[in-house]
C-alpha cells in the first residue's frame, strides 16, 4: 500500500508495444518512474521485467547491467540507481529445456 519500489518478473512485452501505448501497459504513469528491460532476441515478448518507482526516488536505470550483450538482450535483469542504494530486478527461469541450470 505504501510501497515506494515494485519490481515485476515475466512482463512479457516487446519495445514495440511498450512505444505504441504506454499509458495502456503502466508504463507511463502520474507519480512514477517505470523502468523496463524487454527481450529483444528472436523470441520478443518472453521473459521481461519492470520496475516502478515513486517519482523522485530514482537517479536513472540501466536495463543492460550485466555488460554481456546476449544475457542482456534476453530482457532478465533491470538495475535502478537510487543514490545510496541500488536495486537489480532479475527474472531467473524455472529451467525447462536448460535441466542443468548452466545458464543460470
Amino acid at each position: 500500500h505504501g510501497a515506494d519500489i515494485l519490481c515485476v518478473q515475466e512482463v512479457k512485452v516487446d519495445r514495440s508495444r511498450l512505444s505504441a501505448d504506454p499509458k495502456a501497459l503502466c508504463a507511463q504513469m502520474d507519480n512514477w518512474d517505470t523502468f523496463w528491460g524487454c527481450n529483444s532476441t528472436s523470441k520478443r515478448g518472453f521473459n521481461g521485467v519492470a520496475t516502478f518507482v515513486r517519482k523522485g526516488l530514482s537517479c536513472g536505470g540501466d536495463a543492460a547491467p550485466l555488460g554481456d550483450k546476449a544475457l542482456d538482450d534476453e530482457g532478465r535483469c533491470l538495475l535502478t540507481d537510487h543514490g545510496k542504494f541500488v536495486v537489480l530486478n532479475v527474472y531467473v527461469h524455472a529451467g525447462g529445456s536448460d535441466g542443468d541450470g548452466s545458464r543460470l
